[in-house]
Protein backbone atom coordinates (compact mmCIF):
# COMPACT_ATOMS: atom_id res chain seq x y z
CA UNK A 1 0.00 0.00 0.00
CA UNK A 2 2.75 2.39 0.87
CA UNK A 3 4.45 2.44 -2.43
CA UNK A 4 1.28 2.40 -4.71
CA UNK A 5 1.16 5.58 -2.66
CA UNK A 6 4.20 6.33 -4.28
CA UNK A 7 3.46 5.52 -7.51
CA UNK A 8 -0.46 7.91 -7.21
CA UNK A 9 1.62 10.41 -5.73
CA UNK A 10 5.35 10.25 -6.46
CA UNK A 11 8.47 12.28 -5.74
CA UNK A 12 9.74 15.39 -7.54
CA UNK A 13 12.46 14.13 -9.84
CA UNK A 14 15.56 12.32 -8.11
CA UNK A 15 13.66 13.45 -3.76
CA UNK A 16 14.41 11.53 -1.50
CA UNK A 17 12.17 11.20 1.64
CA UNK A 18 12.32 8.89 4.92
CA UNK A 19 9.60 7.10 6.51
CA UNK A 20 8.31 4.51 9.41
CA UNK A 21 6.86 1.23 9.29
CA UNK A 22 6.92 -0.63 12.54
CA UNK A 23 9.99 -0.02 13.95
CA UNK A 24 11.85 0.11 10.79
CA UNK A 25 12.99 3.08 8.93
CA UNK A 26 13.13 3.29 4.89
CA UNK A 27 14.40 5.86 1.98
CA UNK A 28 12.17 6.32 -1.08
CA UNK A 29 13.82 7.44 -3.85
CA UNK A 30 12.95 8.77 -6.98
CA UNK A 31 15.64 9.10 -9.88
CA UNK A 32 15.99 11.74 -12.24
CA UNK A 33 13.16 11.88 -14.49
CA UNK A 34 15.16 13.44 -17.57
CA UNK A 35 17.13 10.33 -17.42
CA UNK A 36 15.17 7.70 -16.25
CA UNK A 37 11.63 8.88 -17.77
CA UNK A 38 9.96 7.15 -15.87
CA UNK A 39 8.10 7.14 -12.39
CA UNK A 40 10.05 4.22 -10.92
CA UNK A 41 10.78 4.92 -7.17
CA UNK A 42 13.22 2.57 -4.89
CA UNK A 43 12.52 2.09 -1.44
CA UNK A 44 15.68 1.32 0.94
CA UNK A 45 16.55 0.62 4.31
CA UNK A 46 17.81 3.66 5.66
CA UNK A 47 19.42 2.72 8.53
CA UNK A 48 22.02 -0.46 9.70
CA UNK A 49 18.76 -1.84 12.07
CA UNK A 50 16.19 -1.84 8.83
CA UNK A 51 19.15 -3.19 6.42
CA UNK A 52 19.87 -6.03 9.10
CA UNK A 53 16.29 -6.82 9.04
CA UNK A 54 16.17 -7.14 5.60
CA UNK A 55 18.95 -9.48 5.55
CA UNK A 56 17.64 -12.00 7.90
CA UNK A 57 14.44 -11.90 5.88
CA UNK A 58 16.85 -13.11 2.72
CA UNK A 59 18.18 -15.49 5.42
CA UNK A 60 15.26 -17.26 6.74
CA UNK A 61 14.11 -16.85 2.87
CA UNK A 62 16.82 -19.77 1.93
CA UNK A 63 19.06 -16.66 -0.23
CA UNK A 64 22.31 -18.56 1.22
CA UNK A 65 21.54 -20.77 -1.57
CA UNK A 66 21.68 -18.64 -3.91
CA UNK A 67 25.12 -17.14 -2.46
CA UNK A 68 26.63 -20.02 -2.08
CA UNK A 69 25.79 -21.45 -5.57
CA UNK A 70 27.02 -17.96 -7.64
CA UNK A 71 30.25 -18.26 -5.35
CA UNK A 72 31.10 -21.85 -6.26
CA UNK A 73 30.16 -21.29 -9.75
CA UNK A 74 31.88 -18.07 -10.12
CA UNK A 75 35.22 -19.08 -7.91
CA UNK A 76 34.80 -16.16 -5.27
CA UNK A 77 36.24 -15.56 -2.65
CA UNK A 78 33.63 -14.56 -0.53
CA UNK A 79 30.31 -12.25 -1.08
CA UNK A 80 28.82 -9.00 1.34
CA UNK A 81 25.38 -7.98 0.25
CA UNK A 82 26.29 -3.84 -0.12
CA UNK A 83 23.10 -2.63 -1.28
CA UNK A 84 19.51 -3.83 -1.11
CA UNK A 85 15.86 -2.62 -2.48
CA UNK A 86 12.75 -2.81 -3.41
CA UNK A 87 11.83 -0.85 -6.87
CA UNK A 88 8.21 0.15 -8.40
CA UNK A 89 7.19 1.41 -11.50
CA UNK A 90 3.61 2.05 -13.29
CA UNK A 91 4.66 4.62 -16.22
CA UNK A 92 7.51 4.57 -18.05
CA UNK A 93 7.95 6.04 -21.31
CA UNK A 94 10.34 7.38 -24.61
CA UNK A 95 13.84 6.48 -23.79
CA UNK A 96 13.86 5.03 -20.86
CA UNK A 97 17.26 4.62 -18.91
CA UNK A 98 20.10 2.50 -20.14
CA UNK A 99 22.45 1.50 -17.65
CA UNK A 100 24.76 -0.84 -16.40
CA UNK A 101 25.21 -1.45 -12.57
CA UNK A 102 28.66 -2.56 -12.65
CA UNK A 103 31.68 -2.00 -14.40
CA UNK A 104 35.28 -3.22 -14.15
CA UNK A 105 34.85 -5.41 -10.77
CA UNK A 106 36.83 -8.41 -12.83
CA UNK A 107 33.06 -10.13 -12.95
CA UNK A 108 32.55 -10.07 -9.25
CA UNK A 109 29.51 -7.51 -9.09
CA UNK A 110 26.26 -8.84 -8.99
CA UNK A 111 22.66 -7.56 -8.85
CA UNK A 112 19.80 -9.94 -8.21
CA UNK A 113 16.94 -8.61 -9.64
CA UNK A 114 13.63 -10.64 -8.06
CA UNK A 115 10.20 -9.96 -9.86
CA UNK A 116 7.28 -9.63 -6.73
CA UNK A 117 4.92 -8.09 -8.52
CA UNK A 118 3.87 -7.98 -11.98
CA UNK A 119 0.69 -6.91 -14.31
CA UNK A 120 -0.63 -9.58 -15.68
CA UNK A 121 -0.30 -9.41 -19.86
CA UNK A 122 2.17 -7.07 -19.34
CA UNK A 123 4.84 -6.50 -22.38
CA UNK A 124 7.81 -7.59 -21.44
CA UNK A 125 9.35 -5.84 -18.93
CA UNK A 126 12.97 -5.20 -19.19
CA UNK A 127 15.31 -4.43 -22.45
CA UNK A 128 19.33 -6.00 -22.11
CA UNK A 129 21.87 -6.27 -24.25
CA UNK A 130 25.64 -7.30 -23.52
CA UNK A 131 29.06 -7.73 -25.37
CA UNK A 132 27.69 -11.01 -27.16
CA UNK A 133 26.01 -8.50 -29.59
CA UNK A 134 28.62 -5.62 -29.20
CA UNK A 135 26.22 -3.65 -27.46
CA UNK A 136 24.10 -2.80 -30.42
CA UNK A 137 20.85 -5.37 -30.20
CA UNK A 138 18.21 -4.62 -27.14
CA UNK A 139 17.05 -8.26 -26.22
CA UNK A 140 13.70 -7.91 -24.35
CA UNK A 141 12.94 -10.39 -21.36
CA UNK A 142 9.71 -11.33 -19.74
CA UNK A 143 9.52 -11.43 -15.78
CA UNK A 144 8.10 -14.78 -14.22
CA UNK A 145 7.45 -15.56 -10.75
CA UNK A 146 9.99 -18.28 -10.52
CA UNK A 147 12.99 -16.53 -11.91
CA UNK A 148 15.21 -14.03 -11.17
CA UNK A 149 17.83 -12.11 -13.81
CA UNK A 150 21.19 -11.45 -12.82
CA UNK A 151 23.60 -8.44 -13.99
CA UNK A 152 26.92 -8.18 -14.02
CA UNK A 153 29.93 -6.44 -15.27
CA UNK A 154 28.87 -4.00 -18.72
CA UNK A 155 25.56 -5.61 -18.69
CA UNK A 156 23.41 -2.92 -20.00
CA UNK A 157 19.33 -2.70 -18.84
CA UNK A 158 16.60 -0.55 -18.94
CA UNK A 159 12.65 -0.58 -18.26
CA UNK A 160 10.49 -1.16 -21.31
CA UNK A 161 7.87 1.49 -21.82
CA UNK A 162 4.80 0.61 -20.11
CA UNK A 163 1.65 2.45 -18.94
CA UNK A 164 -0.04 0.53 -15.89
CA UNK A 165 -2.98 1.64 -14.52
CA UNK A 166 -2.45 2.32 -10.99
CA UNK A 167 -5.70 3.10 -9.94
CA UNK A 168 -6.91 -0.47 -10.80
CA UNK A 169 -3.86 -1.56 -8.78
CA UNK A 170 -1.49 -2.12 -11.83
CA UNK A 171 2.54 -1.72 -10.53
CA UNK A 172 5.44 -3.54 -10.71
CA UNK A 173 7.77 -4.40 -7.68
CA UNK A 174 10.97 -6.29 -7.88
CA UNK A 175 13.74 -6.47 -4.95
CA UNK A 176 17.04 -5.50 -6.05
CA UNK A 177 19.89 -7.32 -4.51
CA UNK A 178 23.27 -5.91 -4.86
CA UNK A 179 26.71 -7.84 -4.04
CA UNK A 180 30.09 -8.67 -4.76
CA UNK A 181 33.35 -10.12 -4.44
CA UNK A 182 34.99 -7.05 -2.77
CA UNK A 183 38.85 -6.49 -2.74
CA UNK A 184 41.42 -3.83 -3.02
CA UNK A 185 41.57 -4.09 -7.01
CA UNK A 186 37.85 -3.31 -7.46
CA UNK A 187 37.08 -1.43 -4.42
CA UNK A 188 36.56 1.46 -5.89
CA UNK A 189 33.54 0.38 -7.64
CA UNK A 190 31.48 -0.30 -5.05
CA UNK A 191 31.85 2.51 -2.62
CA UNK A 192 29.14 5.08 -2.56
CA UNK A 193 25.95 3.38 -3.75
CA UNK A 194 25.33 0.79 -0.83
CA UNK A 195 22.85 0.57 1.86
CA UNK A 196 22.28 1.44 4.68
CA UNK A 197 21.89 5.06 3.93
CA UNK A 198 22.82 6.00 7.06
CA UNK A 199 25.94 5.45 8.53
CA UNK A 200 26.85 4.81 4.58
CA UNK A 201 29.39 2.13 3.96
CA UNK A 202 33.26 3.63 3.09
CA UNK A 203 35.81 2.28 1.86
CA UNK A 204 37.57 0.68 5.07
CA UNK A 205 33.96 -0.18 5.96
CA UNK A 206 33.27 -2.39 2.52
CA UNK A 207 36.75 -4.02 2.83
CA UNK A 208 36.35 -5.14 6.35
CA UNK A 209 32.76 -6.33 5.42
CA UNK A 210 34.12 -8.33 2.59
CA UNK A 211 32.94 -11.84 2.46
CA UNK A 212 30.73 -11.83 5.62
CA UNK A 213 27.53 -13.05 3.93
CA UNK A 214 29.10 -16.02 2.09
CA UNK A 215 32.40 -17.45 1.98
CA UNK A 216 34.27 -21.38 1.46
CA UNK A 217 34.95 -21.30 5.16
CA UNK A 218 31.06 -20.95 6.25
CA UNK A 219 29.78 -16.98 6.54
CA UNK A 220 26.40 -17.04 5.97
CA UNK A 221 23.33 -14.23 6.19
CA UNK A 222 21.88 -13.06 9.44
CA UNK A 223 18.69 -15.07 10.90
Amino acid sequence: DRIRKLLENPLDSDEMKVFEMGSDHWNAHRPPTHTWNSNMHWVEPYDDSTNQNFLKVLGRGGFDEVLDSMGKFFDLDGIYIFSISIISVSNAYGQSYLHHDFINTGGKGFNVIIPLISVENSPPELFVQDETTDYETLYAIKYNDETAVVTADSFYHKTSPVDYDITKGEMRISATIYFGDINEDNIEEFVGDSTPIEPEDTRETLLEKSGSHWSPQGNRLPR
